[in-house]
């Protein structure tokens, strides 16, 4: 591909002008100045080159902005390009059922209007999408392809099954004992001779599982909670198995709580009726971040920040390293939940409408009719309902030049209107989420943000599915089932 910028061809349409006009010569003996033209074979080939670069450089301006030179009645079409981004390589595009070339994935000169994309790869289910392309401008298309036949194995048996944030570690419980397993994260596989047991069932602890078993892993799976109503156990996740048990391990709680959540692998977030608190059980040092006033009080903790924002008596705040700031909004609270927050923007429903806020841009967009139940920060995707009940979903693209957001709709297809919105998870590269359906829950499904397609990815005959987890890389799916019986499937989904 040529490149050439605006100085470039400046200085060469002024050097070959040079020659069009008369050019000095200084008489060796009288030293004195006189002119001729050039031969007028000279002046024509210059000219013809003069005429050729002008032409060059306006097409190639063009060109940099994404538009096509369509000599159709002697007019410019305006028009810009296509960029596939794709979990795999070497496919085919066809737009509007006609196969087009790509180089680095982009397909160019595509006049102004709404197309049909198609990704097609052998073996692979075909992809296919809706799609704007606007003058000057690089449309993404974000792609992910699935296996025609995706393949599964049973990988083990478990009552429940943890992971830590980072994937690193896999904890199980059965009805005899709780281990490790040091886990692949990328392939969703175990290590060889990787199991250890942490508890067995005449540990002295063991039975608070057995009664009820609720654990929560740190972020980094370092230490493991274990608690049920009255107690509540914190140990590292490499301890050593002893049917004694230290009562050290055994962490006081300074006020009831209904729920706890970890922040850091330090800090635990209680909740309670009445109190929003935090507790560092390394220190041992407790403190209340806000005691609800109203029915209104609603929080989100955000792990990647070590951030929680809450709020409380219609007043946004923010909490992190013990100071608690509010938060000016320029809008009216009233009984909204907080959906999502970071540094960027927070997200706030009621039962009839959402509202997005942007911190930095200082804009608020109010979707009425509109309550939002998924967001993916990664894609800046809302899925929910409208006020007739259909599930609806938006997508928000940030322009930072003009401090704007643009608003696109997405249209989900059909089958998607009996998706049970708890069973949503999505997968940390941002190109796909699974979820199952409340008319079919045998069945994982997998669709990509725009919800263009939906795949059935794996079926289990006669059971019902418990947890579901997708790989770092994006490449198999880890889904544990409830019944008949508590077993633990690996479903690779690309090669």
């Amino acid at each position: 591909m040529l490149h050439c910028n605006t100085k470039t061809i400046l200085f060469t349409l002024t050097f070959l002008l040079k020659f069009l006009s008369k050019f000095e010569v200084k008489m060796k003996k009288t030293d004195q100045y006189t002119y001729r033209y050039n031969p007028i074979w000279v002046r024509f080939l210059t000219f013809f080159l003069a005429t050729f670069f002008s032409i060059l450089g306006v097409v190639t301006l063009v060109v940099v902005q994404g538009n096509l030179i369509n000599i159709k009645e002697g007019e410019v079409v305006p028009s810009g390009s296509i960029r596939i981004r794709s979990n795999v390589k070497d496919f085919k595009v066809y737009i509007n059922g006609k196969e087009k070339p790509t180089v680095d994935n982009v397909v160019t000169g595509i006049p102004e209007g709404e197309y049909i994309v198609e990704i097609v790869k052998p073996q692979y289910q075909k992809f296919e999408t809706f799609t704007s392309v606007k003058n000057g401008l690089v449309t993404d298309v974000n792609v992910h392809l699935f296996l025609e036949k995706p393949k599964y194995n049973k990988i083990l048996d478990a009552l429940e099954i943890y992971f830590s944030d980072n994937q690193d570690f896999l904890f199980g419980l059965t009805s005899q004992n709780l281990f490790r397993k040091n886990f692949n994260s990328s392939l969703l596989s175990f290590l060889e001779s990787d199991t250890q047991l942490i508890l067995n069932s005449d540990s002295l602890i063991f039975n608070l599982l057995q009664e009820s078993p609720n654990i929560k892993i740190s972020p980094s799976g370092k230490f493991m909670l274990l608690n049920n109503d009255l107690k509540v156990y914190i140990f590292p996740t490499d301890f050593k198995i002893n049917n004694d048990v230290p009562e050290t391990y055994l962490i006081t709680i300074p006020y009831t709580f209904n729920e706890v959540f970890w922040l850091d692998d330090e800090t635990l977030i209680f909740t309670s009726d009445d109190l929003l608190f935090e507790l560092n059980h390394k220190k041992n040092v407790s403190s209340i971040i806000s005691i609800p006033s109203d029915e209104n009080f609603s929080f989100y903790i955000n792990k990647p920040e070590s951030t929680i924002y809450y709020v409380n008596n219609n007043i946004f705040y923010k909490y992190n390293n013990d100071e608690s700031t509010a938060i000016e909004l320029p809008f009216d609270l009233i009984n909204h939940e907080l959906i999502f927050s970071n540094k960027e923007k927070v997200i706030f429903r009621n039962n009839s409408e959402t509202i997005v806020f942007y911190f930095d841009i200082k804009n608020f967009y109010y979707f009425e009719d509109f309550i939002v139940e998924k967001f993916n920060n990664a894609s800046d995707i809302l899925i929910g309902y409208n006020d007739t009940g259909d599930i609806v979903a938006l997508q928000l693209i940030k322009r930072l030049t003009s401090k704007s957001v643009d608003v696109v709709p997405i249209k989900p297809i059909p089958e998607f209107k009996d998706i049970d919105f708890q069973s949503i998870n999505w997968s940390l590269n941002d190109s796909f989420f699974t979820f199952q359906k409340k008319n079919d829950p045998n069945t994982i499904y997998a669709s990509t943000p725009q919800i263009t397609q939906i795949i059935p990815v794996f079926k289990h005959k006669d059971g019902l599915f418990y947890k579901t987890l997708i790989s770092q890389d994006a490449k198999s799916i880890l889904v544990h089932t409830l019944s008949p019986v508590r077993e633990v499937y690996r479903i690779q989904i690309e090669e």
